[in-house]
């Protein structure tokens, strides 16, 4: 019955109800011959349309119906039994011998077991061989050949394949039954000498078939053990029911060899009890479950427990199993219980006691309990009582209580509800005294040191019970505890328990709402969990295998943490009816496959952790759904693939996706966030895209001109507008360029361009940028190319700055920059006045000035420029125009008495040479001449129609004059000096800034239309206007040095010239000073030079103003000066004359001397006796 065969051609022998299905129930393979068969029994034998094996049945049915061919297993005739002859026993001699199949055989297999020698009917007629012809022929091939090991040996009796109730035969003759198919008469064997075929029900009436199917059926079985357990556990059972424990000790013994819970047996024979709610199951199930043995219970105390227990065991049994039970147990319970009255009168006794037996002494906080005067023990430290002062809550948490003999014998309040121990160092193997404690809900008894076996469910009211962190070795759920209807939390995790999963889980309760049993040694494979399960958490055990169908059998999961344990295949792709599950941790297993997209849609799901696995494929787009609630993703150490879905950039929570094959940049948002942990990944998430993130948010990038491919999730910053990159030393693409001029930047400069340490041209001018300056700027050591102009940034210039020592070009005018520009910017400027530009210029809109030593170009408010190179006067070493005057008359005056000397000396030279020759008389003549021609020439030379004729005169009011005259020509030209002085930082300068510098370029152009013809004209009228004075002014100079004139004469002279030529050249020097700062053109020069030159004229303009007011005085002047100037005529005359004399009495002298020395001559020559030659020689 239990084999799984086609029976082909045999199929015939089936009842009518199963012909069309095999032995094992399920559609055989037979030929479409059978099936004709079925469907036509009548036709003609010799048909030869029809095929062998049908021919074949139509010979045997012989015009029978199909209802003949149906046997019915009633009408089976009954059997006289076989007694069993083998003395040899199976289970240590507990069952019979097995049955001899020679004799009889076994109702249970339908005697397809017989191989006797019997063969001839019930009926009388004898059997047909089974290799015969006829059987042969009808069935086109040899019968016994389909049931080789069914015994068909010449015609005696056989059932091949159980397919008939009893034991038969074919015979040539219509049986009872009507076909041809025979009953034989062969004895029944023994039932419990019998074994039913493997997987099959036993039948008889004692354990042995069972006994037996455990040796014989699971050999070849992949769990051995289990098939064994099954077999046994029938085995107990029928014993049991007749009034036997044979073979119970056995399947305790099989079933729970591999159990490490010590109590394995009463839940096998709880099991039994559920399955067969018999008096005698049951009874035993007890027994075995509420034991009364020292050894087992080795506490110091016996007040019932085992009455208790066997209470609760009935009670399960008659409400769970319809088991009928007069519940004495119960009464005996009460009655052995305490009475509640005493129980409560002798709370303090023992209290006392607990507090002695747990080192009272050296409790943290024992106020009262040491205290023999505080009589009331509802005052003690951590005992909470109720309104009639008996204890209802116990916390003594973290109070140094230490001991390991019966205390918790003193504990069986029974008006306690919560019970908290822990964080102590209590020690005990055994707790079922606490079970006295009726009204328990809440028991903390974890962070101790608890060893042995947890019974969970022991005490009977228990909603949260925590036994964490303690050094339990095993525990269980026993169903007939009345907690198995209460319980709701339990936390038994950082034990030692090391237990089958599902061993542990039998009988877990439907109540159980929460159960945490992480970090222990639990194996095994977890097969299912109850359906009101909420919070579950198995993480750091050994459990191996496919993950329980928790979206079907838990569906109200909120938190589900089987992390570190070593689960294989994948996850639900249905896991969306986790519709609540907030907490979703399955790291570090061996999980594969892909991430199902339905995780999307656990819309509570807050931390979600599938690290360490063999997760493949993408990430799903779905999970971006979790953003809004989502705290925390940890994807990480496993083979993902792929791109990062931008989605994930909207999550506020840690994202963990390090470890995976994600080679493609991450979304730009994801990393923007600090809690992503591939931000520091610089192939994931390059810092220098997240630093132009920030720089595109502070510049308002929405409001760019264009902003092509800014903020793109996966682009390159390398590809967006602007951006401009090249591989660094490392190969990696960095950011070398970034030029965005004129692109209607606003909002301000972000801190972060420190990151973009490799960026060379950094170009933002033309925009509306505001803010001050980040001082990060400052880090960028590579930075060679800097514009920040026409802008509008303020503040001052960081100091940071001075670190760029690779700048080249630096444009940061027509900003707001106030302050000091850092003096050692220009370590590395280009040559050329647009290198460093700056709003150095005036005007400004500041109070003061920006500094800019170093500059090269300033600006002003009007964006006017002009370049910074110094000009000629301060390459010499001078620091402006104003002091280079000041040097300039020292070196006309220097000049003046340089000509005056050269005149003096010159004058002297030819006044020697010329006395050798000339006469005194005509020496003195001649000089009356020269005095004469000299004073008429410096009137001339000076001026006749100029107030400096005034300082050839005598007069101090002239002198006056004179020099009031020259200091106002000079303190006007100066005012011209100032206003052309070079300094870009001074409003008093009338420079005039021609340089621009263009928004769209990065050098700034000249826009002055002076040129060589501008200044040739400017050279014609500065020489034909003041030529004449200086070379007058010149004469005057050189007069001053004639020795002919009186000296008062000479310095009038020295004076009047000297003055004529400083003003004349002082004029051309400031003209061409002033043209230089001002002038645009060659018309502005020509107009700047004319008004210059008109203040030359002034001592003419004060000589005129001086006729108009008063002619006559000036006319009495001129007389007075005429008169005046005779006078000194006549004085120099007379001096000259009194030298002549003197010089002539000199001449005199010195011919008197030459002629006495020749007379001496001649006469020292007469003594001598000279020859007349020598006489004639020496003659006059």
């Amino acid at each position: 019955g239990g084999m799984n065969m086609n029976w082909g051609p045999y199929s015939f022998l089936l009842p009518k109800e199963e012909r069309a299905l095999g032995p094992t129930g399920k559609a055989t393979e037979g030929d479409e011959g059978i099936k004709s068969v079925h469907q036509a029994p009548t036709p003609s034998l010799r048909s030869k349309k029809k095929n062998p094996k049908a021919i074949a049945r139509e010979r045997l049915l012989q015009g029978t119906d199909d209802t003949q061919l149906s046997p019915d297993p009633t009408s089976a005739p009954s059997r006289p039994l076989a007694l069993a002859s083998s003395s040899s026993l199976l289970a240590e001699g507990r069952c019979p011998p097995i049955a001899d199949n020679t004799v009889c055989g076994c109702e249970v297999l339908a005697q397809s077991d017989y191989r006797g020698t019997i063969n001839t009917s019930e009926e009388g007629p004898t059997c047909l061989p089974w290799d015969a012809d006829l059987i042969t022929q009808s069935f086109n091939g040899f019968l016994p050949g389909f049931f080789p090991d069914a015994g068909l040996d010449e015609n005696f009796c056989r059932n091949p394949g159980a397919l008939n109730p009893v034991a038969g035969c074919i015979a040539p003759v219509v049986s009872a039954q009507g076909n041809y198919i025979h009953y034989c008469d062969i004895p029944l064997c023994d039932p419990c000498s019998c074994m039913p075929v493997c997987g099959q029900p036993n039948t008889a009436t004692c354990g042995c078939p069972s006994v037996r199917q455990a040796d014989e059926c699971c050999d070849d079985v992949r769990d051995a053990n289990s098939c064994k357990c099954g077999y046994l556990k029938k085995a107990c059972s029928t014993s049991l029911e007749n009034g036997s424990e044979d073979f119970c000790d056995l399947a305790e013994e099989v079933c729970c060899k591999e159990s490490k819970n010590p109590d394995c047996g009463c839940n096998l024979f709880e099991q039994i009890c559920s399955e067969n709610p018999s008096m005698p199951s049951c009874e035993f199930a007890a027994e075995r479950c509420c034991p009364n043995d020292p050894e087992r219970n080795h506490l110091d105390f016996d007040w019932g427990a085992e009455e208790v227990c066997k209470c609760e065991f009935f009670e399960y049994a008659t409400s769970e199993i319809g088991f009928k039970s007069d519940h004495q147990h119960c009464n005996h319970a009460i009655k052995i219980q305490m009475p509640l009255e005493i129980a409560r009168d002798i709370e303090r006794d023992k209290l006392k006691i607990f507090y002695l037996e747990t080192g009272g002494e050296y409790w943290f906080n024992n106020e009262g309990w040491a205290d023999e005067s505080e009589l009331n023990h509802c005052n003690w430290y951590g005992v909470t009582c109720n309104g009639q002062n008996y204890v209802e809550e116990l916390n003594l948490r973290n109070n140094n209580l230490t001991g390991h003999s019966c205390w918790a014998c003193r504990l069986d309040f029974p008006d306690v509800i919560m019970l908290d121990l822990s964080q102590n160092q209590i020690s005990l193997e055994k707790n079922e005294r606490l079970l006295y404690n009726r009204k328990l809900e809440y028991l903390d008894m974890s962070e101790n040191v608890l060893t042995g076996h947890l019974d969970a469910l022991l005490f009977p009211s228990a909603k949260l019970v925590n036994f964490s962190h303690n050094q339990f070795t095993s525990a269980d759920f026993k169903r007939f505890r009345k907690a198995y209807n209460t319980l709701q939390v339990l936390d038994i995790s950082s034990n030692y328990i090391s237990q089958d999963v599902n061993e542990l889980f039998l009988n877990i309760p439907p109540t159980l709402e929460t159960l945490d049993i992480s970090n222990n040694g639990i194996g095994g494979s977890i097969q299912e969990m109850g359906e009101h399960l909420l919070f579950f958490a198995m993480s750091n055990n050994s459990i191996s295998g496919p993950l329980p169908d928790f979206p079907n059998t838990s569906p109200k999961l909120r938190s589900l943490n089987l992390s570190d344990n070593q689960l294989t295949g994948t996850i639900w792709s249905d896991v969306f009816k986790l519709v609540d599950l907030s907490l979703f941790d399955l790291a570090n297993n061996n999980l594969n496959s892909g991430i199902p997209s339905s995780i999307g849609d656990l819309s509570q799901l807050k931390e979600l952790d599938l690290s360490n696995n063999g997760f493949g494929s993408t990430i799903p787009q779905q999970l971006g759904k979790l953003a809004d609630v989502m705290e925390m993703i940890d994807l990480s150490t496993n083979t993902l693939s792929g791109r990062i879905p931008s989605e994930l950039g909207s999550f506020q929570g840690d994202i963990l996706l390090g470890g995976n094959n994600l080679t493609d940049l991450a979304p730009l948002e994801l990393c923007l966030m600090g809690r992503f942990d591939g931000i520091n990944d610089t192939s994931v998430c390059p810092p220098e895209r997240n630093a132009l993130h920030e720089f595109y948010v502070s510049a308002k990038g929405i409001e760019w001109t264009r902003s092509d491919f800014w903020l793109d999730a996966y682009e390159s910053h390398c590809k967006w507008y602007g951006v401009d990159c090249k591989p660094n030393k490392n190969g990696e693409n960095v950011t070398y360029k970034l030029n965005l001029t004129s692109n209607g930047l606003s909002g301000t400069l972000s801190k972060d361009f420190s990151v973009l340490k490799s960026i060379k041209i950094l170009d933002l001018a033309d925009n509306d940028l505001k803010g001050n300056i980040p001082t990060e700027i400052g880090l960028l050591s590579d930075l060679s190319y800097l514009r920040l102009s026409y802008n509008a940034l303020v503040g001052t210039m960081p100091m940071e700055f001075q670190e760029l020592s690779q700048l080249q070009i630096i444009q940061i005018q027509s900003n707001r920059i106030s302050g000091t520009i850092p003096l050692s910017m220009d370590a590395q400027l280009d040559a050329g006045q647009s290198t460093f530009i700056s709003d150095c210029g005036v005007p400004t809109i500041f109070e003061k000035v920006l500094f800019c030593a170093n500059c090269t170009m300033c600006c002003n408010s009007q964006d006017d420029c002009y370049p910074t190179a110094n000009t000629l006067i301060q390459e010499a070493g001078f620091e402006d125009y104003k002091s280079f005057t000041w040097v300039f008359f020292l070196s006309t005056v220097g000049a003046s008495c340089v000509l005056h000397l050269a005149s003096f000396f010159y004058g002297e030279y030819k006044k020697r040479s010329h006395q050798a020759r000339s006469s005194m008389m005509h020496q003195s003549a001649v000089s009356r001449e020269n005095l004469e021609r000299d004073k008429k020439y410096a009137i001339d030379s000076i001026g006749r129609d100029s107030v400096y004729m005034f300082f050839l005169s005598n007069s101090v009011w002239r002198w006056l004059v004179a020099l009031s005259t020259m200091a106002a020509q000079i303190g006007i030209l100066y005012v011209f000096v100032e206003g052309a002085e070079f300094d870009l930082s001074d409003d008093i300068s009338d420079l005039v800034y021609t340089w621009k510098c263009p928004r769209d370029k990065d050098s700034c152009t000249d826009t002055n239309d002076l040129n060589w013809r501008g200044w040739v004209c400017f050279g014609i009228l500065m020489t034909a206007h003041l030529l004449k004075d200086v070379v007058n002014g010149s004469k005057l100079i050189l007069l001053s040095g004639k020795q002919r004139h009186s000296l008062k004469s000479r310095i009038r002279f020295f004076i009047g010239g000297m003055f004529t030529v400083a003003i004349s050249l002082f004029a051309l020097f400031v003209t061409t000073l002033y043209n230089q700062a001002i002038a645009v053109s060659n018309t502005a020069l020509i107009e700047n030079s004319v008004i210059v030159l008109f203040i030359t004229d002034l001592d003419e303009m004060f000589y005129s103003a001086l006729l108009a007011i008063n002619p006559s005085w000036v006319a009495r002047k001129e007389i007075k000066a005429d008169r005046q100037q005779e006078q000194i005529r006549n004085d120099e005359n007379e001096k000259t004359m009194k030298d002549d004399m003197k010089q002539m009495k000199i001449e005199i002298g010195e011919l008197r001397e030459m002629v006495e020395r020749m007379k001496a001559a001649q006469h020292e020559g007469d003594h001598e006796g000279l020859n007349p030659a020598t006489a004639r020689d020496d003659g006059p």
